[in-house]
């Protein structure tokens, strides 16, 4: 049978068929809605799982950043440095993953609860979502991550460079007490500058950290101290054994350390109460040297006091007015002298001011000899000393902070120590082992056989000492001490580089020095630098 044949009834069940199969008009206009919804809601179940873990791993990297075992083994593993990058690594990623957890949770509840709703009710979700995303994020941040714990990274560090100078104390022998220039078996001298210079390092911190042997220790290197004495009592102690006049410079250190030994909790600790007495009496029977050895004008030279201004330098000038300062704070060492000591500091304080240089050039600050012309070159690290002795005699000389020279250099300084100026990079990004030192002309004295020795000029511990100094300052303006936070916690930051330095360096005054610094700043408070 062809299909020409078929029975109506047939044709017109298949008629029906295919018409009922074919889809109406209003029909075509449906959108395929059920099908996006699941799609959308799988997309969000996804993205609440991500939420969910994203803000487990935050949570997990804010407990890790608040143990601190875990701190210290990162620390020994990675170095303080490194700990730093660690930190800081753990923060950013905790953060960035706190945003992804927030902003998926809040996806899932945008697509279960509002994604149906009006415009009006969207619009008010959409705000209060980043406002309430924004407000956990921070509010986490600030909650979760403890902030990288510097003091005890430094603390440590500082420990082990006690330990490292007291093992360049010299024995036995003749030199017995007496501390070894040199830390890289080049030399077994010993000098009185470097001892002074270690004795001052070791008295700058807590005394309580000063057990018997150190204190035994100390004691010792103040026996060779004495046994290094010129003969004439006005003479103090030269660059090393065999020299027959003293230098001020060093006069200047071991005076010093008589003045730190005799401090607080020092001086009970290191000196009997009837040896008290007789330490008393040498240290002033040196700042007598000083007092002795200061020029008309107020200034220093290395050697004894002449009519020559040319024999004038900085350093020698820096460092006896540190010593006479520091002893117009000790009521014991300035009992009886008031009179001379605030003279002298007085006159070296306008001295210094006087000589404090700016330029066209971009020169700022002192340079080693005062009376050479035209600088070529900066001397950060004998500008931050400078600064930081002033700082030190403003305490009893209330002129300095009012003097505008000292207010421009403290400006200067707070200047360079994050943006630099026209002739030096900022001292955050300054390499620890760049040191200026005092030119060869420099070293000599017009008329003169003696020579001034060439002295390195650090500039990191000086700025630690400095900044620790100004941050507490209330003459300068907030955001000024803010920026002193900064660059101390910025330096701190690098506490291995330094400890690469001071290991490194083939002489032990700059692991003195920084341990000076690092004393320092605890002794003003620990615990205010923050980063920032």
């Amino acid at each position: 049978m062809t299909d020409e044949t078929k029975s109506p009834e047939a044709s017109g069940s298949n008629f029906q068929t295919a018409t009922q199969a074919k889809p109406s008009g209003p029909a075509q206009n449906v959108p395929q809605q059920p099908g996006n919804n699941n799609t959308a809601g799988s997309t969000a179940k996804f993205q609440a799982l991500i939420g969910i873990v994203a803000i487990t791993l935050a949570n997990v990297a804010g407990f890790i950043s608040n143990v601190d075992k875990i701190r210290e083994f990162v620390l020994k593993i990675l170095g303080t440095e490194w700990a730093y990058h660690f930190h800081t690594l753990i923060v950013y990623c905790g953060s960035a993953l706190l945003l992804i957890g927030y902003g998926a949770l809040t996806y899932w509840i945008y697509w279960n609860f509002v994604v149906r709703r009006t415009l009006l009710i969207k619009v008010g979700f959409y705000v209060a979502a980043f406002v309430a995303v924004g407000t956990m994020v921070f509010g986490s941040y600030e909650f979760l991550f403890k902030p990288v714990d510097f003091v005890s990274l430094i603390k440590k560090q500082t420990s082990e460079y006690v330990q490292t100078i007291l093992s360049q104390q010299t024995g036995s022998g003749e030199y017995t007490g007496g501390f070894r220039f040199s830390q890289g078996e080049m030399s077994n001298d010993t000098q009185a500058w470097t001892t002074a210079q270690c004795l001052v390092g070791l008295l700058q911190q807590n005394s309580t950290a000063l057990n018997d042997t150190t204190r035994a220790q100390i004691r010792k290197a103040f026996e060779f101290i004495e046994h290094m004495r010129l003969k004439s009592p006005d003479n103090g102690w030269g660059y090393q054994a065999g020299f027959n006049w003293g230098v001020t410079e060093i006069d200047a250190w071991v005076a010093l350390a008589y003045i730190y030994s005799l401090r607080g909790n020092n001086a009970a600790t290191i000196w009997s109460p009837n040896e008290i007495p007789d330490a008393l009496a040498k240290t002033n029977s040196i700042l007598e040297i000083l007092l002795n050895r200061q020029h008309g004008d107020g200034s220093w030279g290395p050697i004894e006091k002449t009519d020559n201004p040319k024999h004038a330098r900085t350093y020698s000038a820096i460092m006896a007015t540190w010593a006479l300062a520091q002893a117009e704070q000790n009521s014991d060492v300035l009992r009886g002298h008031e009179a001379d000591y605030q003279a002298a500091v007085t006159l070296a304080a306008k001295w210094l001011l006087s000589s404090y240089t700016k330029n066209p050039e971009g020169f700022s600050g002192w340079w080693p000899n005062p009376s050479a012309k035209n600088p070529a070159e900066s001397y950060p690290g004998l500008e931050a000393q400078g600064l930081f002795v002033l700082s030190v005699a403003k305490a009893s000389h209330p002129f300095i902070g009012s003097d505008p020279k000292y207010q421009d250099a403290v400006g200067t300084f707070v200047k360079l120590g994050l943006d630099g100026n026209n002739t030096l990079e900022p001292l955050v990004k300054r390499k620890i082992t760049y040191n200026e030192k005092a030119h060869d002309s420099d070293r000599y004295l017009e008329g003169r056989t003696e020579t001034a020795e060439q002295s390195t000029f650090l500039w990191y511990p000086w700025s630690i000492a400095l900044a620790a100094t100004l941050e507490h300052d209330s003459n300068l303006a907030d955001f000024q001490r803010e920026r002193m936070e900064k660059l101390l916690s910025s330096l701190f930051e690098r506490a291995d580089e330094e400890g690469t330095f001071v290991r490194n360096d083939p002489v032990i005054y700059p692991t003195a020095e920084i341990l000076f610094a690092d004393g320092y700043y605890f002794s003003r408070d620990g615990l205010t630098a923050k980063q920032k």
